[in-house]
């Protein structure tokens, strides 16, 4: 990563430049909404959710309602095989909303094949969870289950497991993180029709320890394995979403759930998961969005979650036609330092954007960088600094030949004239921005 820190002194000479020319420059909202691609509105994110609700008709239309497209059913919400159970998943089919059937794979992984539920008589039902965080010592099985998944369900019902993040170092048998989810991918996931490969794992960065929030060190290294090797493998990156208080991670808020999301997608994520949405069955975890036993209580938590959900889905269907080709980390000009514990954990960061001749920010960053089919170029820009330090930054660029940009932010598009191919964009606590380029 020395690079990087190179790159901050040449970032330094180059924010004294901006800050003389933008006094000069300005960007100016533009009026022809034409100038830029056209996506149809046919994709969707997946947002998933673990800890159903209670099994009734209205708080299940309370998990649709706050954005979810997906909820993990495991045999302690409802026992499966049972009437209860059937009828559970009739009213998610009656609401619209997807169900990931789980395995109650704590104590035994491989429940499902010896049930004998016809989970295609369900609508509803669009994976099936096959194990969750799996020791390396037990791929080679699930790896036999899932060719039976797909001997039984063909293209019907999709395969899902998830793996553990790479603090779980004792799990993996003496292998290293990157060697666990390569022997995943390459045994499990790669033997799936690749319209349902998902290359999942639970990785929660945002903690606290003595009253103060801190952020994991170790998580984009965790992010940057997945995500290239669901590239590698044609598959979609799924991660979790840290919304419940427990161990040493701390109570979220609305800027911690949009910094997560964008994050991620700086990295090409393409479906999420809460952990949790009802409030735990575990003794030790804090409440998440509702309660699990009084129908219809809502936490503040959930509206939180609402507002982020509702922005991604205004533009989701435009970020999924873009391919992620890699992402850049910036070291901000006031950071100190010169240095950032998880930015030095990449292994194959992007050292320069082709899109642009030179690049800021105040505080430290990440540009995800895209592309379409057809060669447009897409960045999402985050401000990777924890929401609770309260930081806002400010992000610069130098485009090579761009005269316009449209930028999705809060999920509404926002067109810009750019003049003399430089544009800034100040970011709030958490926050990202989704920018295609135009000439």
């Amino acid at each position: 990563m020395k690079r990087i820190i190179t790159n901050m002194t040449k970032a330094i000479a180059f924010a004294l430049m901006l800050t003389t020319v933008l006094s000069m420059v300005s960007c100016f909202l533009l009026e022809d909404k034409k100038s830029f691609p056209e996506y149809e509105d046919d994709r969707e994110m997946m947002i998933g959710a673990w800890d159903a609700p209670l099994p009734t008709l209205e708080d299940i239309q309370i998990a649709k309602d706050m954005g979810i497209t997906h909820m993990f059913l495991d045999q302690y919400h409802v026992k499966r095989g049972t009437k209860e159970y059937e009828d559970a998943l009739r009213l998610y089919e009656q609401v619209g909303l997807k169900v990931i059937v789980s395995t109650n794979n704590a104590f035994n992984q491989e429940a499902a094949l010896n049930d004998n539920t016809d989970y295609t008589q369900f609508p509803a039902v669009d994976f099936i969870n096959y194990w969750d965080e799996p020791h390396y010592s037990t791929i080679d099985r699930i790896a036999e289950l899932a060719a039976e998944h797909v001997e039984k369900y063909g293209e019907d019902i999709k395969f899902y497991g998830n793996l553990l993040p790479n603090t779980s170092t004792k799990r993996f048998d003496g292998h290293t993180f990157k060697e666990y989810v390569q022997k995943w991918a390459e045994m499990v996931i790669e033997q799936l029709p690749e319209e349902q490969r998902y290359l999942s794992c639970d990785v929660y960065p945002l903690q606290e320890f003595n009253g103060k929030p801190a952020m994991r060190t170790t998580w984009l290294d965790a992010v940057e394995t997945v995500a290239l090797q669901a590239k590698k493998s044609n598959a979609k990156a799924h991660f979790f979403l840290l919304s419940t208080e427990h161990y040493d991670y701390r109570a979220i808020n609305e800027e911690d759930i949009r910094f997560q999301f964008y994050v991620y997608m700086a990295y090409g994520a393409q479906a999420f998961s809460y952990f949790t949405y009802a409030d735990s069955v575990l003794s030790d975890f804090e409440h998440a969005f509702v309660s699990r036993t009084e129908t219809g209580k809502i936490h503040d938590t959930y509206y939180m979650a609402q507002t982020v959900n509702n922005e991604i889905k205004k533009f989701d269907h435009v970020y999924l036609n873009y391919e992620w080709q890699g992402t850049l980390p910036i070291i901000g000009t006031n950071n100190e330092t010169g240095k950032n514990a998880n930015f030095d954990g990449l292994d194959a960061p992007l050292e320069t954007l082709d899109v642009c001749n030179r690049w800021d920010a105040t505080e430290d960053a990440l540009v995800g960088v895209f592309k379409d089919k057809d060669g447009n170029d897409g960045l999402i820009v985050t401000n990777f600094t924890d929401p609770a330090l309260g930081l806002y930054n400010t992000v610069r660029f130098e485009f090579n030949d761009v005269s316009m940009v449209r930028v999705y932010r809060g999920g509404v598009a926002y067109d810009y004239e750019v003049v003399n191919n430089r544009f800034e964009i100040d970011l709030d606590p958490g926050e990202g921005v989704f920018i295609i380029l135009g000439k």
